[in-house]
């Protein structure tokens, strides 16, 4: 399936939901977690000092809005692009800067262009795997 057939999915399974309720059931999962760590819902992989192997919706806002605007498929492709240039997912140690209120974010992606590339690169990967 192309990345037209993708999004012609998409749409037709959220077609029945708004965004806001798809991005509400993700970020209520990322609380749920959250209660189990004291409020850091990362807690566990800033003690490993290693990304998740999944984008978990409060991570980074980069990849918070790409998942907004594009959908998870898209958001995950780019966090496993970021992963795997070197330096670009650096942990943050201080749990004082936030995306979403009271969610700690879990690293930083060196630059917007960065982030732009990868995605770009992650919409190519679908693309031929869609073929």
């Amino acid at each position: 399936m192309g990345l037209l057939g993708w999004v012609k999915k998409l749409k037709s399974i959220v077609s029945d939901i708004s965004e806001q309720k798809v991005v509400s059931e993700v970020l209520r999962r990322t609380l749920k977690k959250a209660k189990k760590y004291e409020g850091d819902p990362f807690y566990e992989y800033r003690k490993k000092k290693i990304p998740p192997e999944q984008f978990e919706y409060g991570m980074n806002c980069f990849l918070n809005r790409i998942f907004e605007m594009s959908g998870e498929e898209v958001a995950q492709k780019t966090y496993e692009e970021l992963k795997n240039e070197p330096g670009t997912c650096k942990i943050l140690e201080s749990t004082s800067e936030t995306d979403l209120l009271g969610i700690p974010v879990l690293f930083g992606a060196g630059s917007l262009q960065t982030v732009i590339n990868a995605q770009n690169r992650a919409v190519e990967r679908i693309k031929i795997e869609g073929e």
